[in-house]
Order: C-alpha cells, then sequence, then structure tokens
C-alpha cells in the first residue's frame, strides 16, 4: 500500500513545485506577476478530463484481467491484455491531445471567460494547456502500466521512477523557465516531458520483466491513425479559422452548441476513417464504452 500511495502522490508534489515555480514567472521588467498559478491549475484541470475518462477507465477495466493472468501464471495472456490496453489509450488519447492543442483556446474561452477572466487569461491558460496535452497519451498509458506493477508484485518500482519524476520535474522546470524564459508554459511542457520519460522508464522496465509488449503492433496501430489524426486535426482547425475567431462575437449559447458540434463531428470522421482503415482498437473502444455502461452484448 505505502509504495502505492507514495507513487500516486508524486503528481502532487509535482504539481505543488510547478505551483512554486509558477508564483515566480515574471514580465519583461522583472517584476513578478500575477495569474501563472491559476492558468496552470486550469489548464491541469481541463487535462486531467480526458485523463480520467479514458486513461483511468481503460485502466480500471483491464486491471482484474491483467491481474488474475499474473496471479495464474499466464504471463502471455498477461503480456497480451496490457499491451492491448496501451493501444486502446494510444487510440483515444492521441486525438483528444490534437483537439486540445488545436481548440485549447476556445475550449477555455467557453468554459472560464465570464466576469474577471479576460481574453488575455484565456490566452495564457491555452498556452498552458496545449503544453500539457503533449503528454496526455504518455500520462494516460502511465496510469495502465503502473498498476501491472503490482500485479506482478514489482510495487517497488514505480515508486521509484515517481521519486526520480520529481528531480527530473523540478530540474526541467528551473532550466525552462530562469534559462529559456518559457515562463508557465514551460512547467506545463516539464509535466509533459516527465510523463514521457515516466511511460517510457516504464515500458522498458515491464518488457524486462514480462517480456515483448507487441511494440510492433504499437507502432503499426500509430500508423493506421496518421489519415483519421489528419482529418480530426483538419475539422478542428477548420473550426478555429471560421467558428472561433476572436473577432466574430456570438452568442453563449451557439459558442457552446459549436463546441460540442465540432467535437463530436471530429470524433465521428476520426472513429469513422480509423473504423476504414481496419483499426481493430476501434471495435474494442465500442465495447469498453457498454461496460462502462452496463450494456450487455
Amino acid at each position: 500500500m505505502g509504495p502505492a500511495v507514495i507513487a500516486a502522490s508524486a503528481v502532487q508534489v509535482n504539481v505543488l513545485i510547478n505551483s512554486g515555480f509558477a508564483a515566480r514567472v515574471t514580465n519583461a521588467t522583472g517584476h513578478v506577476i500575477d495569474g501563472p498559478v491559476s492558468w496552470l491549475n486550469i489548464a491541469f484541470r481541463l487535462m486531467q478530463l480526458p485523463l480520467g475518462i479514458f486513461g483511468v477507465a481503460v485502466g480500471t477495466v483491464t486491471l482484474p484481467l491483467v491481474s488474475r493472468t499474473a496471479a495464474l501464471g499466464d504471463m502471455a495472456g498477461f503480456r497480451s491484455a496490457l499491451a492491448h490496453a496501451i493501444r486502446l489509450v494510444t487510440l483515444l488519447t492521441i486525438p483528444a491531445a490534437i483537439g486540445l492543442i488545436i481548440l485549447a483556446q476556445p475550449i477555455i474561452s467557453v468554459i472560464y471567460e465570464h466576469g474577471r477572466f479576460t481574453p488575455e487569461a484565456t490566452r495564457q491558460t491555452a498556452g498552458a494547456l496545449q503544453f500539457y496535452a503533449i503528454g496526455l497519451a504518455a500520462y494516460s498509458a502511465v496510469k495502465v502500466l503502473a498498476p501491472a506493477f503490482y500485479a506482478l508484485d514489482k510495487r517497488y518500482l514505480p515508486m521509484m521512477v515517481s521519486i526520480f519524476s520529481i528531480v527530473i520535474n523540478f530540474a526541467l522546470n528551473w532550466y525552462f523557465m530562469f534559462k529559456l524564459g518559457l515562463g508557465h508554459r514551460g512547467l506545463a511542457l516539464s509535466t509533459s516531458l516527465v510523463a514521457l520519460t515516466n511511460f517510457l522508464l516504464l515500458y522498458i522496465m515491464m518488457r524486462k520483466y514480462a517480456g515483448s509488449l507487441e511494440t510492433g503492433a504499437l507502432v503499426g496501430l500509430i500508423g493506421k491513425l496518421l489519415i483519421p489524426l489528419l482529418f480530426l486535426a483538419a475539422i478542428c482547425w477548420l473550426s478555429l479559422q471560421f467558428m472561433f475567431q476572436p473577432a466574430i462575437h456570438l452568442p453563449e449559447w451557439q459558442k457552446i452548441f459549436g463546441m460540442l458540434l465540432v467535437i463530436a463531428v471530429a470524433a465521428a470522421v476520426f472513429f469513422g476513417s480509423a473504423f476504414l482503415f481496419r483499426v481493430d482498437e476501434v471495435r474494442d473502444v465500442v465495447d469498453l464504452v457498454r461496460r462502462k455502461f452496463g450494456r450487455k452484448r
């Protein structure tokens, strides 16, 4: 229990470190400015939404199967279940990340730009969200990989990686903020790079203890998704150009409806084209949704 708690708390420690650095962000004249802490916190909460929907959901559904196969000593089944879960997370989170990167500003505007939350705050928060989104897929994959170590009774490995991530996060924060002058965006980028590092370390370690994780199939999946992802990015970009320009003043309900419509169309085009490209994991997503809402086939 202890190692799992420590591993989980590393994320909160990194958030606290980021807030400490954000509180020291300065402007061109060297004066500390207000806002970076709030901008980072809001962007991080928005990034947590697809993480919770996809990463945690897939991890929760996969864990019983992974634990059962590990307990039975069925390493082939263990590897297959874990590799399949990683591919599912990849299928779901990469398009979500692209959507967040392109539509960051209108999403934040619709949700937060009211009262004292100004267009400038929207722009700054969107910059942080775009950098957070870079690490979304890796962050979600860690949610799948880390519990698998507990099933193999290797619970100290995720804890060690999490502690290492705190050190890396602090060093990257310092470098991006004080050497490169990236401000709060650099802090968000640091979080994404830490997530990517965590994923790679856990992935390499899991290959050592469990064997091949069907890396070729994962690379093949990403290759099949390139054109569907291009379609999704094109829809998001076109909506940004013709629907969500700052000069276009729409009633609030039209902004909300427009955003929901764009997300729905982009998702339908992405999954539809992925199905046409024979991405098997699309059918698995349907099964996952059915299981999530308690429907029986």
